[in-house]
């Protein structure tokens, strides 16, 4: 967990966004004292951590979206973490659990940012939030994603910023907000 720890206070000093900080600290507090942060566990108020990949298009002008079934959103692929502290990790296994896309690399090796969704009991049967830890990829030659897990997700599509932005409308999301602002500067 140390690298972890290193990776995400690394990511923190280049934070100049309060609520950007906020959550982030939060994490590094839960990652630090709270011994089962790692694990999900159902229950009401428990905070999980997860991981997920942007994943660009090889000519870096569109993302793909994952239409998730019990959120009822269109999504980043991604998923917990399941006591599993290496997030790098997670996200490659959950792209290649999702979408069928291996990669051996991340653009980026960097967080490319870190988000705290809530939701209330109506999506999960119980109140909980997710932080999120995103990093970006651009889809290998060889490859096209296809829906892996068709009673999680019933739709794949790839979105330009300019859908990202109208989704972060239509959502009111502060997360594609936050992918939107920073797409030039991820690519």
């Amino acid at each position: 967990m140390p690298n972890f720890i290193q990776e995400v206070e690394l990511y923190k000093e280049s934070l100049n966004d309060p609520s950007e900080i906020k959550v982030t600290e939060e994490l590094l507090y839960r990652a630090k004292t709270e011994d089962d942060f790692f694990i999900r566990i159902k229950r009401s108020g428990k905070v999980d951590i997860a991981s997920g990949v942007i994943l660009f298009s090889k000519e870096k002008d569109k993302c793909l979206f994952l239409y998730h079934n019990k959120i009822k959103r269109w999504v980043t692929p991604g998923g917990h973490s399941d006591g599993e502290q290496d997030l790098k990790k997670v996200a490659f296994q959950e792209l290649e659990e999702e979408v069928g896309i291996k990669i051996d690399n991340f653009m980026d090796k960097k967080i490319s940012f870190i988000h705290k969704f809530d939701y209330t009991k109506e999506t999960f049967g119980y109140e909980k939030s997710i932080i999120n830890i995103f990093y970006t990829a651009i889809l290998p030659e060889d490859q096209l994603p296809k829906i892996m897990e068709p009673s999680k997700c019933s739709g794949i599509d790839w979105f330009s910023k300019q859908k990202v932005g109208e989704l972060a409308l239509l959502y009111n999301s502060t997360a594609l907000i936050k992918l939107v602002d920073l797409w030039d500067n991820i690519i």
